[in-house]
């Protein structure tokens, strides 16, 4: 992790090669200040990191990040394989489920409306 970041959660991918990590900042907008996270993936055995996306998190999201201890063993962000992270945003339609490469410089794709979602572990 970058020793400029302050890192608000963390997410060790399943075959413990990557960890996602969440970095908040505050954006000024039309209605005031706002949150948003900035997602970045490190791959452990060369210490690289990747950033992937920044967004505005979605309630829920947020309430996991902030919480993220009770969060961290049971919510499944990372595909079993380790090759996606899963996360929840607000776009201008509302909340979206969005899943992102960890490695591959491929955008992240929306999946689904919605508020949080988990992968399976199989």
């Amino acid at each position: 992790m970058s020793g400029d970041d302050f890192v608000a959660a963390f997410f060790w991918s399943p075959d413990s090669s990557h960890i996602a990590y969440f970095v908040p900042s505050m954006q000024q907008g039309d209605q005031g200040p706002s949150i948003m996270f900035t997602l970045k993936v490190l791959r452990v055995s060369t210490g690289a990191v990747r950033t992937v996306a920044t967004f505005h998190p979605a309630g829920f999201f947020l309430q996991v990040v902030r919480e993220y201890g009770q969060y961290g063993e049971s919510l499944r962000m990372w595909s079993p394989d380790s090759r996606l992270v899963m996360y929840a945003a607000v776009e201008s339609d509302g909340p979206v489920v969005m899943v992102a490469h960890a490695e591959e410089a491929i955008a992240p794709r929306k999946m689904a409306d919605g508020l949080m979602a988990t992968w399976s572990p199989n």
